[in-house]
């Protein structure tokens, strides 16, 4: 009897896995509909897809921000009112809208806008108490990694690769002593006022790891493939040791694979849950010139942007 017992747990335990990765699939597949209705501007049908997915699993801090735009765009107030509360006790600062370029095109002091802000401090309140401790802890992995580079910046013989170890193995036992940090449990508290929300310490300290394989690499993995980081992100950190989920091919183009090559390409990336490539080669030539929304991760794609901008100046000079 305790052998049946056990053979039926592992079957539901198999099953409840599948679905939770069907689920995730499926929320990176409905994303990537919506982004590319916002490509076409159809931010209804984009509207919708967000709110399909959102079902799924809960959002990525990206994917909720470009949500609430949608809506704002077309004047869905109940859904914006929403989507921008669930921002506000994420963390998002007030200011950030009417600081932040993304959200520039839009008229900030509109009445809409104001009546969408009447409960932002107070929910944004909530998450001084309830993500911001857990998201602070991880400061002093940040401090260090720019304490070292401030250091080589006034002396450029200084080796910080040992420093840079170091700092990487003491964040990675932390993760393993605590728990990783995710947009739930620490919302926008764990990006310490950088550029943009993809940005948090396992993004940073891993891509200063390059050319090297960071030993974060693998539980970044693993929660990517739980739902719980953003595919993009990972994909970048590995692409810049190896090129393998093709973010460069962006500037580079698609020619110089042979149709054999873009399959395994493109089977590397929905392992990951990633678009096609043919998708993200999309959203990011939309993203070059429409920065209103974040859907593509805004860090490649600026090396993107900057590669096609020398390439062009090359080309008019060559003339």
């Amino acid at each position: 009897m305790s052998k049946l017992l056990i053979a039926i747990f592992v079957c539901m335990l198999w099953q409840t896995t599948f679905a939770q990765k069907w689920e995730i699939r499926k929320y990176y597949e409905l994303i990537n509909l919506a982004e590319l209705e916002i490509v076409d501007s159809n931010y209804q049908k984009a509207l919708n897809f967000y709110k399909e997915a959102f079902l799924c699993k809960k959002p990525n801090a990206d994917d909720l921000a470009n949500s609430f735009q949608t809506a704002f765009l077309i004047k869905d107030t109940a859904m914006a009112t929403l989507l921008l509360n669930k921002l506000a006790i994420k963390g998002m600062h007030p200011t950030y809208y009417k600081n932040n370029r993304l959200f520039s095109a839009y008229n900030i002091d509109s009445n809409f806008y104001l009546y969408l802000m009447q409960d932002y401090d107070s929910l944004y309140n909530i998450s001084i108490s309830t993500l911001k401790p857990f998201g602070d802890s991880f400061k002093p992995f940040h401090d260090e990694d720019q304490r070292v580079r401030d250091l080589r910046e006034k002396d450029s013989t200084i080796n910080i690769e040992p420093f840079d170890i170091a700092n990487e193995k003491k964040l990675y036992n932390y993760i393993r002593r605590t728990q990783f940090p995710t947009f739930e449990n620490t919302g926008f508290w764990e990006t310490f006022g950088r550029s943009h929300y993809q940005y948090g310490i396992c993004w940073l300290i891993a891509w200063h790891r390059r050319p090297n394989k960071s030993i974060l690499e693998d539980l970044l993995l693993e929660q990517v493939l739980a739902g719980n980081y953003n595919p993009e992100t990972f994909a970048g950190i590995v692409d810049g040791q190896s090129g393998a989920y093709g973010l460069q091919l962006v500037h580079i183009g698609l020619e110089s694979l042979s149709s054999e090559e873009l399959k395994q390409l493109n089977d590397r990336r929905k392992a990951i849950y990633l678009e096609s490539i043919e998708d993200y080669i999309k959203k990011s030539k939309f993203q070059f010139e429409d920065e209103r929304f974040m859907i593509v991760n805004d860090f490649y794609n600026g090396f993107n942007k900057v590669i096609k901008k020398l390439k062009a100046q090359k080309k008019e000079n060559e003339k």
